[in-house]
């Protein structure tokens, strides 16, 4: 099968970062992949509405060169309407993919861009000829409310190397790098707005008070970064909120936390809290992406309300004052995510080639 995919993410042509190694991987399963990036010119209509011309341009080049079997957009939104057109002009077949919770109030009220996401989203859906999502939960929305019929859908999560994770060595331990902290609860996201990260801020701030060694590592960067850094000053919290750099090294930051937190807004999976999963750390998070459907309210996390600090606090006070309820609820996530199929590279890329599938099915059925 040879595909053609649009995307966003310039990494996605980069054989050296995370999410070109992972392409790589992908084209495994198939006879083809290549990948046209619409590249971000600033912040101008004008810059983006060139950008979008350039790419739909080059992916026109790819098509007229070589015979692709169907076009995959990475997003219902720009790369998903450069699709449609593709597939309005050449009668080829075209996948959308969904990486994010768009369908959730908390994406549509953010920003006036979020709103007309989802008006095109709900456009071109209807459209596509099939639809890989990364959530049961995102499928049950577009099935029941776009009236999608779900055999066109699949759910595929975005693949993550979790025997990296499991197998590695303990490079570097937070135990001993904040030696003045008892207690280590971690963070590892972009520093953007959907993270909700403040919320975590000044939720340790107030247990900070009652438990002066709890300590919060944010691991990662983003436009948000000085505001938090500066949240965190007028709080007065330097000696119990850090913020690092992204580091290769996650795993270890992983095995030798206590918790790990994750306050988003809304997220489509949040692969994090797998790869903690993996390392048998207890997760503490929003009721978004993979709560529910990995992590299981008591038994190998807690999962509390979007946008609720006073809960987030008690929850992880909760794990902070039960060290053995910590300790098991860390080995259920272990196994939890050890009895998942997609672990294995080879069922992962069985399963990935088979979430085309539902387009050739509609060919056949023609």
């Amino acid at each position: 099968m040879k595909v053609l995919m649009i995307g966003m993410d310039p990494q996605l042509l980069d054989p050296t970062s995370e999410t070109g190694r992972r392409i790589d991987f992908y084209k495994t399963a198939l006879d083809k992949l290549s990948v046209v990036v619409l590249e971000s010119h600033g912040k101008s209509y004008l810059g983006k509405i060139l950008a979008f011309i350039k790419a739909w341009r080059v992916a026109r080049g790819f098509l007229r060169k070589e015979k692709f079997d169907l076009i995959s957009a990475q997003d219902p939104f720009a790369t998903g309407l450069i699709g449609y057109f593709l597939k309005l002009e050449t009668g080829m077949r075209l996948q959308l993919q969904i990486h994010t919770g768009l369908f959730t109030p908390y994406f549509v009220l953010e920003s006036v861009k979020n709103k007309a996401y989802v008006r095109l989203a709900k456009f071109l859906l209807p459209r596509a000829d099939c639809i890989k999502v990364v959530s049961y939960g995102i499928r049950d929305y577009i099935v029941e409310e776009l009236k999608i019929d779900p055999s066109k859908i699949s759910v595929l999560p975005v693949y993550v190397s979790l025997d990296d994770y499991t197998h590695s060595t303990i490079r570097t331990n937070l135990k001993e790098k904040y030696p003045q902290l008892n207690f280590i609860i971690l963070m590892a996201s972009r520093l953007v707005g959907q993270k909700n990260i403040p919320l975590a801020i000044e939720a340790v701030g107030e247990l900070a008070k009652k438990y002066p060694s709890v300590g919060l590592i944010i691991v990662g960067s983003g436009p948000d970064e000085q505001n938090l850094k500066l949240l965190t000053k007028n709080l007065k919290l330097e000696d119990n909120v850090f913020f690092e750099t992204w580091t290769n090294d996650l795993a270890s930051y992983y095995k030798t936390a206590d918790i790990f937190l994750l306050t988003s807004t809304y997220e489509g999976w949040a692969r994090t809290v797998v790869e903690a999963g993996a390392c048998g750390l207890p997760v503490v998070m929003t009721s978004v992406g993979v709560a529910g459907e990995l992590v299981k309210d008591g038994e190998n996390g807690i999962i509390v309300p979007v946008g609720d600090k006073d809960r987030t606090m008690k929850a992880i006070e909760y794990l902070y004052l039960h060290p053995e309820i910590r300790k098991s609820m860390g080995e259920n996530a272990r196994q939890v995510i050890k009895d998942i199929s997609i672990r294995d590279p080879n069922e992962y890329l069985r399963q990935y080639k088979e979430s085309f599938s539902p387009c050739q099915n509609k060919k056949k059925n023609k």
